[in-house]
């Protein structure tokens, strides 16, 4: 008989929650990776997202300013809110970059034909 597989401290099943958290969502990582170089505004943020609805879009920018990836700035004379990473969402850039680069380079030469069978 073999030995149980090793549980995971809980910090870490944390952190893995987080990451699975951020990568099962294709538009709060592209809205990572959006606000990688800049801030951006709402308007500015939402034209880039603009093939999901708004109330959806809203709800993604919310879950990520409570995990703590995004910080929301209101400027009232501006009447504008403006949106940029914190710290744990910059920490996650290079990570966000990875993967989209590698999803590049795959699609640039990668063999298309899937697991399995037929081409694409």
């Amino acid at each position: 008989m073999s030995a149980p597989a090793p549980t995971p401290d809980f910090s870490r099943r944390i952190m893995f929650n987080r990451t699975w958290d951020l990568l099962a969502s294709r538009w709060k990582f592209y809205i990572v990776y959006l606000l990688a170089s800049r801030e951006m505004r709402f308007g500015d943020l939402r034209r880039c997202c603009a093939a999901v609805s708004r109330p959806t879009f809203t709800a993604y920018l919310r879950a990520l300013e409570q995990e703590g990836f995004v910080e929301r700035e209101t400027s009232p004379e501006e009447n504008a809110v403006a949106y940029r990473l914190t710290g744990l969402g910059r920490s996650a850039v290079p990570a966000v970059s990875a993967l989209i680069e590698w999803g590049f380079a795959g699609d640039k030469g990668a063999d298309k034909t899937p697991v399995g069978g037929e081409e694409r």
